[in-house]
């Protein structure tokens, strides 16, 4: 058991093949020799019996004055009754042989009895030989004599044996059949298998380009493949995003340290004896301190994002009124931009916290006002769309060509890299957005034209609530 189970794959297909087919193949063939076998026995018996019945007839014709001598002279009757491996005896009441004929049948069948009272059938074995013996009393010079009428089943025998050498026969051809035919099918299946196997140690030789050949079929080794090829897609690309983030992060972290550094070396080389220099150099560090420390959190709350998880009863929103609340805050903290808001006209409800909603509807609103140097005007609109609900953010700022529409999503990705710098930005905020509602369900997306302004959907499976 301990070898089976460490065996290939395909030595364990071909073995439980030919198995499943020899044992199937066996009950069918025991069935098969089993019915024939009773068919057969009972076709004899019939015979013998019906041999029987006609000897019994005939006798009970001539009671009750029938005598032994009678039974003598009804000799070439008994012959003339008699079949070939059959053999027919009258007996008296003692077991003595009044008549006797045969026809080649074993001596070893000589079998004798005392007088019955009713009918018997037996099977009589000697050595290899089998007989039917079947007997039926009658009444002799009035007293109970018996017929007996025994069958050698040699021609039944013979056609047994030959069927059951020609199914044995059957039988082992069919496990040798059946284990080639296991063994080609089994290397035939497991080809797109070891094909895979080889695959994945090239792979982690040579790296992650290589790929499995699509296959034609539709089936689930080509669906394996299929899977395959789109994980291992998915992974080149989770690893080019992971060295575009760290190449992307060591460069946003190098610019403030650089200044830092460089302020530091000014400090202690002339800021300890110039006021101005010392002035300059501690606001310039506090400065880029703070950069660092919104970069380092942008980067938390994008680990948050990604590591999210929903539950099924997590909390239900109202949007007009959670939307509006956020509107209000902002427009309250940036005094010289006009936000004008268009609650729904009946409440809507989604499925997602207050907190992840006001975060990615700030990050959207703060990009909005950073992206909108001369129109300080933000429309925000809420509207019903059948099965879900929609957030329209919309500004007239700076806009955002065609090529880079694709790109905002990206980490530290900033359309306008230069004022997104004076203003603080990292370039993480979408990112953040998008995480955060791929895991609600929900869709993110930016309508945009160069120095006309920027619309921004938020998409939100919409929750009925019961009345």
């Amino acid at each position: 058991m301990k070898r089976f189970r460490n065996a290939s794959l395909k030595w364990k297909f071909m073995i439980l093949s030919s198995v499943t087919i020899f044992v199937s193949f066996f009950l069918f063939t025991f069935l098969q020799y089993h019915i024939v076998y009773n068919w057969m026995l009972k076709q004899e018996e019939k015979m013998v019996g019906k041999t029987l019945e006609e000897l019994v007839a005939f006798y009970d014709e001539k009671s009750p004055g029938l005598t032994k001598a009678s039974i003598r002279k009804s000799h070439s009757f008994i012959e003339a009754l008699n079949e070939k491996n059959q053999r027919i005896t009258v007996m008296d009441e003692a077991g003595r042989v009044i008549a006797d004929v045969s026809n080649d049948v074993s001596p070893s069948f000589n079998v004798r009895d005392k007088a019955i009272k009713k009918r018997e059938r037996q099977h009589y074995y000697v050595d290899n030989d089998h007989a039917i013996i079947m007997r039926a009393p009658v009444m002799i010079e009035g007293k109970k004599g018996t017929i007996q009428v025994v069958r050698q089943l040699e021609r039944f025998d013979q056609i047994t044996n030959a069927f059951f050498t020609i199914m044995t026969f059957f039988g082992m051809g069919a496990v040798v059949i059946s284990s080639l035919l296991g063994w080609l099918i089994s290397k035939q299946f497991l080809a797109p298998i070891n094909d895979l196997t080889r695959m994945m140690k090239s792979i982690k030789r040579k790296g992650f380009q290589q790929r499995m050949e699509k296959r034609d079929a539709k089936d689930e080794l080509s669906e394996l493949t299929n899977m395959f090829n789109g994980m291992m897609d998915e992974i080149e690309g989770a690893f080019e995003q992971q060295k575009q983030f760290v190449e992307d992060a060591s460069h946003e972290f190098r610019t403030p340290i650089a200044v830092l550094e460089g302020h530091l070396r000014l400090l202690k080389r002339w800021g300890k004896q110039d006021p101005v220099i010392l002035e300059e150099s501690l606001d310039a560090a506090l400065y880029e301190t703070n950069r660092l420390k919104h970069l380092v959190l942008e980067l938390l709350e994008l680990s948050r994002a990604e590591n999210i998880r929903v539950v099924t009863d997590e909390e239900v929103i109202e949007l007009n009124e959670t939307a509006g609340k956020i509107v209000k805050n902002v427009a309250a903290v940036q005094p010289h931009f006009t936000i004008d808001f268009h609650p729904y006209r009946t409440p809507l409800y989604i499925r997602i916290t207050e907190h992840h909603f006001s975060q990615i509807l700030m990050i959207v609103l703060d990009n909005a006002i950073k992206y909108s140097p001369m129109e300080k005007w933000i429309r925000v609109e809420i509207t019903d769309d059948e099965d879900k609900v929609d957030v329209l953010v919309s500004d007239w700022g700076i806009g955002i060509s065609a090529e880079e529409i694709g790109k905002v999503f990206q980490r530290f990705y900033r359309v306008d890299k230069a004022r997104s710098r004076e203003k603080g930005g990292s370039g993480l905020g979408l990112a953040i957005a998008k995480k955060m509602m791929e895991k609600y369900n929900g869709r993110i997306d930016i309508l945009s034209r160069e120095e006309k302004g920027t619309t921004v959907k938020l998409s939100f499976p919409k929750e009925e609530m019961s009345q």
